[in-house]
């Protein structure tokens, strides 16, 4: 992104003053700063840089005034985190804003423009932030929501509204950053004004005064356009082609009806926001040019030029706009009279692809990316013109700010003040390398995690998390960087120097990637021991922040935890020398599987034998004493044994042997300077369940096949033996049935509404496109049901009936009950009122239609057991529907919940006449009958309804909600992306016991096993997934494997650790939840305690309260901590002095209600006046809520008689969860809590209660100065949400967090 930057210097004083990189404070006479940064400006659509493209005239004056730095670079080419490093002058691992997706920005740290106030500055942002959290430190801001819209946009002000201007948006940022310069600012104060545009960021929307410009401009391609990425894997993976990846209609703007792309939807959002003339104006220009497109037909390489072109022309008009708007800046500069005390900085958040390697985008470290144009015009007394050659980054931008407004530049700043350079100095001491980090992956565009050096000739990075590459690039022979040297004899010497010297950048920036990522060029010239070890620590182990960490290495440390373990002396070692030898054909499957493992990782190639050899290492034995499933293995330095009575016990010796290898075994990259050992010892091994399974909603959210093997494998390592696939529900329909085509023609396709949250998501309308799902082909489930079945796993497939059933009746709407009129849609979210179509218990029709389709999955899966769902059905229809009345009255059926039992018994019959068994959600038990030998799935609360099956002879499987449910939060809400309900940590899961002490004997036996239910409502990619199944999937393990009396946490996180090792090798990006602090702030005897708790007995939580950022010589966290005023606590985990989990931020704010005691009818109404605020997360446990939200009432006892102008509370809209605020707030006063006089009351509209949105609200009620002592505080709710709510029907609940008192 490009920064204007207008930065009033500080005078000629700053001229006289010298300065190099060590910081030092400057004394002179403030200048304005005008800073003015756009979005992914790329250097060569400037003409002061470029002059190929195009001509910036205005962007040229700011260049030809003063300075062009021609050696520019980011540290993390991305929106946020460039913005992020901007405005701290620090690394990302500092400020610790990663990425785009899962970081929000800290806004109580350190920032420059908080420095510049406290010198004496007013500070103004106008514009893009992007940094998630609210601006702090400005005196003024108004800024876009998120990336913000081209036209007619809207702007959250400082008041927290959003208001809507029309417009564009270049036009409308400028006005505001004019009008705050002219009527806003104090006159007799220096200023700082931020200017951060949305141009030019994608999907390049031109004004309409621009659209004709440069039409008849025909563009070269780039010599590397074609690049085949030869010597270059990640180069090879993104996803941000022009030819393969940049979408037709949402990027190139080539929209027709009848044609479809993934970002459709998207696009008509955003052109849906022009008024009707410049809609008319839009369509005028792009009418002719879509028609003559695909009139054209165009394909392979003559589309992709077609693309590029287009691609360039759209930049470009975006950019004239931008230019234009930087010349009304500096003319009004200019008019004023305010250039000569004027700094006027013009940036970019980054550089941007034009077609270079294929590309558009950036966040690569390659130079298009990697630089970004920096130019300022410079105020009187600084004579320095031209061009700057010396390498700087935007860490520098926040120290020369400060320099330049003689303020002092705190030493933990990262970069370097620009001043010298400017005052036409040549450092000796200048820098010679620069450190970058790059974060976002997986994410748009799918670039790789990396970090690297760049030098004035080379560049070094190292590709990591779920691949290990080096590339080396010589910029002064290759400045286009086509030719990896990384590797090559003659460079070696080369790249060992640059990793030193990185290695060095590391360890003064702090970044702690330098702890964890493949070294090998660095560890050398060691004993096989401690090469072992330290390979161990350093090759495998994944990022800081991302990583797997065996904290205290044990030789022998498994999970699921054996029954018995024998440690004994010594290794074994694998090589191409090793002979497995088998029994029978299907050993040998599992052992070639278990070699094919080496073949990938390693490059050694054990060998494989049929029958009993001599000779052989690892010799397969059976023994039919051992139960199934269960295995002996002995390990000698000489010789593996493994003894079963099955395969399966085979095979599950194998997992074991395979997670006590280096984690390198799972990876696909031969691994190099490892000894593929395993230590001697003797495990006895059974399972204690023999149903261990994880069920996956691929349903909600559409699992990609490769996603799901990979899952598989996952789940194998752990023992787990069924995976519960879920392929039916409202929200899509997964598996291709022959005979009924337009169930994956329709039923597997939804509208796109991925731009807010699952329970945000309104229903379809006709005719809108649907392009967002998938299905799995028959072929594709063969190839699943085959490889989870030589990995000795059951997949059980679940078609959801009578309910959940929308995207099969969107389908074949004729299945349902005649009464519904409504239009029925493949449901994006919730679904209101749609969710309650269902499947017509009344027609045959439905029946033959379940039926067929199960004869088809029972083809495809061969599994002994069949889901068919049978859980939430609401009977509203059935209730109307005269067919549905008609089969009850002619069944003899008592009410709707007998329907149910009967639609299901009719089912499950048909399925065990196939000779197959049924399984069933625990609604089935709803009913005053259940069908025959059926299993029961118990989910709801603790899954005691599961016992009502039992009590009927009925075997039944355990996943309740409550702990089995990974969709909910596991670990501190404020780290966590969005979800449902509250946490289900990995202790939370690892401490259930489903075998309950209540329990009648019987049930025990009845008792098939345990289960993880992954539902996807809130995934939107695969990785998604990844992040709550693992590493909470290894707790399920140890409950469905082993003993209870064999459990031990602090042993099972170390195995934990070590399985966690093997996910990072296969590329999985596992939660770090386990790390991260949960605090609970309590009012006691008038002050704050606060309590900070880690799940992991083995992290220490160090803190400080001034501000800075945590470290391992911070205070230690030893006992509850006494809070007696305003302050920013920040705490964090570490090991080794390591820094495991997130900082964990609190503001605490004090105000008259702090700390003070409150009285009502919940004990949680001490969150009240605990001086903590709650997150955007309703359920983050500083949010009070009420069971009856008609009634709430709560009084505060001040302690004394205060005199109290305004009162305010905070409340929480979660709109998708229906909570919102109250219909009335009323606060009574009282001298003596006996009795009150009414002070003051607030009400609200239906309209403005049920507003939409996830948003927190300030209700300020003013009191006029009355003198008291207790306030009283009641709040109606407003009862039902309405019938066009997506909740409709469920009460509106009220959640308060904070009471503050003036």
């Amino acid at each position: 992104m490009k920064y204007t930057y207008i930065i009033p210097v500080t005078g000629l004083a700053a001229a006289a003053c010298s300065c190099t990189s060590v910081k030092k404070e400057a004394a002179q006479k403030p200048l304005n700063i005008v800073y003015i940064m756009t979005d992914d400006h790329t250097a060569q659509m400037m003409s002061c840089y470029d002059t190929r493209y195009m001509e910036t005239p205005n962007l040229d004056r700011i260049a030809e005034e003063g300075v062009l730095f021609t050696n520019s670079f980011v540290a993390n080419s991305l929106s946020g985190p460039s913005r992020a490093c901007m405005i701290t002058g620090k690394h990302s691992c500092a400020n610790k804003f990663y990425d785009n997706t899962t970081c929000v920005f800290d806004s109580a740290q350190q920032t420059f423009p908080k420095l510049l106030q406290k010198a004496g500055y007013q500070t103004a942002l106008v514009g893009k932030w992007h940094l998630e959290s609210l601006p702090s430190g400005f005196n003024y801001w108004e800024i876009v929501p998120g990336q913000g819209d081209y036209y007619n946009p809207d702007f959250i002000t400082q008041n927290n509204d959003t208001i809507r201007k029309h417009g564009y948006i270049t036009n409308l940022i400028t006005d505001d950053a004019i009008d705050w310069m002219e009527h806003k600012r104090d006159l007799d104060k220096p200023f700082c004004l931020l200017i951060h545009h949305k141009a030019i960021h994608r999907n390049w929307l031109a004004d309409t005064c621009n659209l004709a410009l440069y039409e008849d401009k025909t563009f070269p391609l780039p010599d590397n356009f074609f690049d085949d990425y030869e010597g270059r894997p990640a180069a090879a993976s993104q996803e941000m082609s022009i030819a393969k990846d940049m979408d037709m209609i949402y990027d190139l703007k080539m929209l027709r009806p009848d044609k479809d792309s993934r970002l459709k939807a998207l696009y008509e959002k955003y052109i849906g926001r022009m008024d009707k003339a410049q809609r008319a104006a839009w369509d005028k220009f792009y009418d002719p040019i879509i028609a003559d497109f695909y009139r054209q037909n165009l394909q392979g390489k003559e589309l992709a030029n077609w693309k590029f072109q287009r691609y360039m022309r759209d930049y470009m008009k975006t950019v004239k706009s931008l230019d234009d708007n930087v010349g009304r800046v500096f003319d009004y500069l200019k008019k004023k009279g305010l250039l000569d005390n004027t700094l006027v900085v013009y940036t970019s958040d980054q550089g941007f692809y034009m077609g270079e390697h294929g590309w558009f985008d950036k966040r690569f470290m390659y130079e298009e990316s990697m630089r970004t144009p920096l130019i300022m015009r410079l105020p009187k007394g600084f004579d320095r013109r031209g061009k700057i050659t010396e390498m700087v980054q935007n860490i520098d931008y926040a120290p020369t700010f400060l320099e330049l407004a003689g303020a002092p530049v705190p030493e933990d700043i990262h970069g370097v003040s620009l001043v010298p350079l400017l005052k036409g100095e040549h450092p000796q001491d200048w820098r010679t390398a620069l450190y970058y980090h790059f974060y976002e992956y997986p994410a748009e565009h799918m670039v790789k995690r990396h970090y690297g050096i760049r030098t004035e000739r080379y560049k070094l990075i190292h590709f990591y998390n779920n691949i290990n590459w080096w590339e080396l690039y010589d910029l002064q022979a290759d400045p286009t960087e086509m030719h990896n040297l990384y590797g090559q004899p003659e460079y070696e010497s080369i790249a060992e120097e640059l990793k030193v010297e990185m290695e060095k950048l590391q360890e003064q920036y702090n970044d702690p990637v330098r702890f964890s990522p493949e070294r090998q060029g660095i560890i050398i010239k060691l004993t096989i021991m401690t090469k072992y070890i330290l390979i161990i620590l350093m090759l495998l182990a994944p990022i800081a922040g991302a990583s797997a960490d065996n904290l205290t290495p044990s030789p022998i440390s498994i999970v699921p935890c054996p029954v018995r373990v024998v440690p004994g002396k010594g290794n074994f070692t694998f090589s191409d020398k090793t002979v497995f030898s088998v029994e029978n054909h299907e050993q040998a499957v599992i052992a070639r599987n278990f070699i094919d493992l080496f073949k990938k990782s390693s490059g050694i190639i054990p060998q494989l034998t049929m029958g009993s050899s001599e000779k052989s290492h690892v010799r397969f034995t059976t023994d039919s004493s051992l139960k199934s499933e269960a295995y002996l293995l002995e390990v000698t330095p000489q010789q593996i044994l493994v003894k079963a009575s099955d395969t399966k016990g085979f095979f599950y010796a194998l997992q074991t042997i395979r997670l006590l290898l280096p984690p390198a075994i799972e990876g696909n990259q031969r691994a190099k300077c490892l000894d593929w050992n395993i230590p001697t010892v003797t495990i006895q091994d059974e399972p204690r369940f023999g149903y261990r399974a994880l069920m996956l909603d691929v349903a909600r959210f559409f699992i990609p096949k490769e996603n799901v093997l990979r899952i598989i494998d996952c789940m194998v390592m752990l023992k787990i033996n069924t995976l519960h696939f879920h392929l039916t529900d409202d929200n899509g329909w997964r598996l291709e049935i022959k005979k009924y085509p337009r169930l994956t023609e329709t039923g597997a396709w939804r509208v796109n509404r991925m731009d807010v949250p699952f329970y945000f998501r309104r229903n379809p309308e006709p005719g809108e496109p649907t392009p967002i799902g998938g299905f799995y082909t028959q072929e594709d489930v063969k190839e699943m049901v085959a490889y989870a079945a030589e990995r000795q796993i059951e997949i059980i497939p679940e078609i959801d009936m009578p309910a959940h059933s929308n995207a099969a009746l969107a389908a074949y709407p004729e299945l349902t009950c005649p009464i519904v009129k409504s239009y029925i849609g493949v449901i994006p979210g919730l679904g209101g009122g749609n969710s309650g179509v269902i499947y017509c218990a009344g027609k045959d029709s439905a029946f033959t239609f379940l039926q067929n389709v199960l004869d088809e999955v029972m083809a495809l899966f061969p599994s002994r057991y069949i889901h068919l769902g049978g859980d939430e059905a609401q009977k509203g229809y059935w209730e109307k529907c005269p067919l549905c009345q008609a089969r009850m009255k002619n069944e003899h059926l008592d009410n709707e919940e007998d329907l149910q039992g009967y639609f299901m018994k009719r089912m499950s019959d048909y399925v065990c006449s196939k000779g197959r068994k049924v399984i069933g959600w625990d609604e089935l038990t709803n009913s005053s009958f259940l069908p025959e030998g059926v299993i029961i799935q118990g989910w709801r609360g603790l899954g005691t309804a599961a016992l009502k099956a039992a009590e009927q002879g009925h075997p039944f499987i355990m996943t309740p909600a409550r702990i089995m449910y990974l969709i909910r939060y596991q670990g501190p809400q404020w780290f966590e992306p969005q979800t449902y309900f509250g946490n289900n940590t990995l202790k939370d899961i690892y401490d259930y016991e489903p075998v309950q002490a209540d329990w009648k004997p019987e049930y025990a036996s009845l008792l098939m096993g345990v289960q993880a239910s992954m539902w996807t409502e809130f995934c939107n990619k695969p990785e998604d997934v990844d992040y709550l199944v693992f590493p909470r999937l290894a707790a399920l393990a140890e409950i469905a494997w082993t003993q209870p009396e064999k459990k031990d946490w602090t042993s099972f996180l170390k195995a934990m650790d070590i399985y966690n090792e093997h996910l990072t090798a296969k590329g999985i990006v596992y939660a770090r939840s386990m790390y991260n602090i949960q605090h609970t702030v309590t009012p006691e005897d008038g002050a704050l305690k606060v309590k900070l708790e880690c799940i992991r007995p083995d992290a220490e939580i160090h803190y400080t309260t001034d501000g800075s950022e945590p470290i391992a010589t911070s205070p230690l966290y030893k006992e509850k901590l006494a809070v007696k005023e305003t302050l920013n606590l920040k705490s964090a985990t570490f090991v080794k002095g390591r820094q495991m989990g997130k900082t964990l931020t609190l503001p605490v704010r004090w105000n008259l209600a702090t700390a003070k005691p409150v009285s009502g009818c919940n004990p949680n109404e001490k969150l009240l006046t605990n001086g903590i605020r709650g997150s955007l997360k309703y359920s983050d446990f500083e949010w009070c809520s009420w069971t009856n939200n008609d009634s709430i009432s709560f009084t505060i006892d001040m302690e004394k008689m205060e005199k109290v102008n305004t009162f305010t509370i905070g409340c929480i809209t979660s709109y998708g969860m229906a909570v919102h605020k109250p219909r009335l707030i009323e606060i009574a006063v009282s001298g003596d809590n006996k009795t009150f006089d009414k002070a003051g009351e607030r009400t609200f509209t239906p309209e403005e209660i049920f507003r939409e949105g996830n948003y927190i609200e300030d209700i300020s009620i003013s009191l006029g100065g009355v003198e008291t002592r207790y306030i009283r505080v009641t709040a109606k709710g407003i009862g039902k949400c309405p019938d066009n709510h997506v909740r409709p029907g469920q009460e509106a609940r009220v959640h308060f967090d904070e009471v503050m008192i003036e």
